[in-house]
């Protein structure tokens, strides 16, 4: 008993001295048995025979002695080990305890829709997360340590019979409320609908049923496409032209023969609004005029009746819907001309196939995930000879096998935007589409599945494309993260039409010479965007126009070839509206605005930031006294974007208040004294009418 009762250490020190003790008394009588017999032996007695009854006591004595000391040996080991099995039990219970505390910490965590960290995770990216299968908790937890080595343990404890009841009837407590929240919401919602169809029906007796059940759902979708939502005034608008009785259908038959545009969303924006089978066909029956047709997060059961409209559709737009490609393949679209597939989903290659063959289309977007590279090239290869497409744009990676495809069937084609795409694009614009007027590519030297070739562009092909493509007014070039790019900017000026110029983050630098040669070229330019670039001092000759400003202070510093590149694009471009130059590290600080007359002087957003890469690297474009001249210049300046760092742009925005306040003191001071003239003119007039 005093062993039982003791503290876990206490007890297991006991019980090995006991087992020790014990071995050790075994041992001495066995010995003292041996020391008698040998005695005996020399003492000259005979040795008792083998079979002997006294020897048989003896030999009995011993096994009874062994056997009783085993015994006791072997009770005291079962209680060891079953005072182990009690600790080993309650540390698994603690185990458990905390797990299933987590385990509902983060039940509660997702129920409330989350916050800012989950439970259980720390500055470091540490967090658990425990499930409760069938009779097994089981816990994953997964650790990021600040040497972004990642660590994932995966633990199973299995419950109690009388826990794992206790835990699921806790589980269905929380299933039951759950179910009642969204038996409340459901109810809520059917509330409003049958609201809403008492309204509609109000003096509709000699009108079709199905008119009458879909009336308010397209008077809903008529007030979101003109901008109103539920949230915005649309239902009350509707709950008053519901209490004009009869008018209301005259009313709502009237705004649907106007709606050209029809926004259909799935989803609790519509208020308690559920597309079903029958949409399509009351759309049929009371939007004659439907041209434009927008579905957002449509299923089949949506899709059923679409049929019925499509006849007249000339724009299709399927955003985040499901089942495409099957509405696609069951569906013919003859007059639709523009068609728009973003982050949809079931897109087929025999629906690529069929939109290719059998639609008239002008313009193409895909977007999302679920755009293939097999899909693409699917697309591009079943387009017909002189298709008419003119517009198209992939936000996925496009490869050269569907431009080349693409360059063969579609010579009419004017806007191409392809973010993601391979060197082929360039050169098989300024081979195959004489009519092209935008061109936004980005070149993904990452990606070996756009392109079998190391990405590549010159001004070889720059040069090919001002010649292929005279009437292009927009050109977007980005080059990837390998910077492959051999570009400096040769044969921009052969490209006068140019209205939206963008060279942002070109690896290889911009030659001075080319860029002031494109500058007094590019009058039409609009907006232009240099951000990331590197314009170096190297390779300036005598034609380079010289720029002199004469003052004092450490920021009147010599201008360099990235200030006189900047210096003719604001003497040359008159129209100028948007001007990005953030993170061009040559770019001095206050010669660039002071050294030459800018013309350009509908600037509206102008951006000498810090760029992508950071701060610039010793002299930037962040002072406010050189900005000074271009907010005088620039009367229509809307937005200015400073350096990042703190002080620079404080002491830059203290200098353009500064300036601020001192023009509207000047400005203030002028309509006084004009004020005054036209008092001392008036008061003279009266004078004069006196003495008259």
């Amino acid at each position: 008993m005093r062993v039982s009762t003791a503290s876990p250490i206490t007890r297991s020190i006991a019980i090995d001295h006991t087992i020790a003790r014990l071995e050790t008394l075994s041992q001495r009588q066995n010995v003292q048995l041996e020391k008698e017999h040998k005695g005996k032996r020399r003492q000259g007695k005979p040795p008792w025979p083998q079979g002997s009854r006294p020897a048989r006591r003896i030999q009995e004595k011993i096994n009874a002695r062994r056997a009783a000391a085993q015994a006791i040996v072997d009770r005291i080991e079962a209680e060891r080990l079953e005072h182990e099995a009690e600790l080993e039990a309650e540390r698994q219970i603690l185990e458990q305890e905390k797990m299933l505390a987590e385990m509902e910490a983060w039940e509660k965590w997702e129920s409330n829709g989350g916050g800012d960290s989950p439970p259980g995770s720390s500055r470091r990216w540490d967090a658990a997360r425990n499930w409760m299968r069938k009779e097994r908790v089981v816990q994953v937890h997964l650790q990021l340590d600040e040497e972004c080595y990642v660590r994932l343990s995966v633990t199973a404890s299995t419950l109690t019979p009388r826990r794992a009841a206790r835990l699921h009837a806790a589980a269905e407590r929380r299933t039951l409320a759950k179910l009642a929240e969204e038996e409340a919401e459901r109810q809520r919602l059917a509330k409003e609908a049958e609201d809403a169809r008492r309204y509609a029906a109000l003096g509709t007796t000699r009108w079709v049923r199905a008119d009458s059940d879909f009336n308010a759902v397209l008077i809903f979708a008529f007030l979101g496409s003109r901008g109103l939502s539920l949230d915005q005034g649309g239902w009350p608008l509707a709950q008053l032209l519901g209490q004009l009785s009869w008018q209301w259908r005259r009313t709502c038959l009237r705004w649907c023969e106007d709606v050209e545009t029809l926004k259909l969303r799935a989803g609790l924006d519509w208020g308690a609004c559920r597309w079903t089978s029958g949409v399509m066909a009351a759309i049929e029956r009371t939007v004659p005029r439907l041209t434009h047709l927008e579905l957002h997060g449509l299923d089949r059961k949506a899709f059923s009746g679409l049929e019925l409209i499509s006849s007249s559709l000339t724009i299709l737009t399927l955003s985040g819907c499901t089942d495409v490609g099957p509405m696609l393949e069951a569906t013919h679209f003859p007059r639709v001309h523009t068609l728009r597939i973003e982050r949809c989903r079931d897109l087929t290659a025999e629906a690529c196939r069929q939109i290719a063959k059998e639609w008239r289309l002008r313009s193409l977007r895909m977007e999302g995930s679920t755009v293939t590279r097999s899909l693409i090239i699917s697309f591009s290869r079943a387009l017909p000879s002189n298709a008419p497409l003119e517009s198209i744009e992939c936000t996925e990676p496009f490869p050269d096998d569907a431009i080349k495809a693409i360059a063969k069937t579609c010579p009419a084609l004017c806007s191409i935007v392809l973010p993601i795409s391979g060197p082929y694009a360039i050169r098989e614009a300024a081979r195959c589409f004489p009519r092209l007027q935008r061109l936004r590519l980005g070149l993904q030297a990452e990606l070996p599945s756009v392109t079998k070739r190391t990405p590549c562009w010159t001004d070889t092909e720059l040069q090919a494309l001002a010649q292929g493509c005279p009437e292009l007014s927009e050109l977007h070039l980005a080059d990837g993260r390998n910077g492959f790019t051999a570009m400096s900017g040769v044969g921009l000026a052969t490209l006068p039409r140019l209205t939206d110029l963008s060279l942002a983050n070109l690896p290889s630098p911009l030659a001075g010479d080319a860029m002031i040669e494109s500058a007094n070229a590019l009058s039409e330019l609009v907006h232009l965007n240099l951000s990331d670039c590197s314009i170096p001092d190297a390779g300036a000759n005598s034609r380079m126009p010289s720029l002199i400003y004469v003052g004092s202070g450490s920021d009147d510093a010599m201008p360099g070839m990235a200030d006189r590149v900047l210096a003719a694009f604001l003497r040359a471009c008159s129209k100028l509206e948007t001007l990005n130059v953030a993170g061009i590290s040559q770019l001095t600080n206050s010669a660039v605005f002071k050294a030459v007359p800018i013309a350009c002087t509908k600037l509206r957003h102008v951006d000498v930031g810090p760029g992508r890469k950071g701060g610039h690297e010793g002299r930037g474009l962040i002072d406010g006294k050189g900005l000074v001249p271009l907010v005088d210049a620039c009367p229509q300046l809307r937005s200015l974007r400073l350096s990042s760092a703190m002080g620079t742009a404080a002491r830059a925005s203290a200098d353009l208040i500064t300036h601020a306040e001192r023009e509207k003191a000047k400005r203030l001071a002028q309509e006084a004294m004009e004020n005054l003239q036209d008092r001392l003119e008036r008061a003279a007039w009266i004078l004069l009418t006196l003495v008259e």
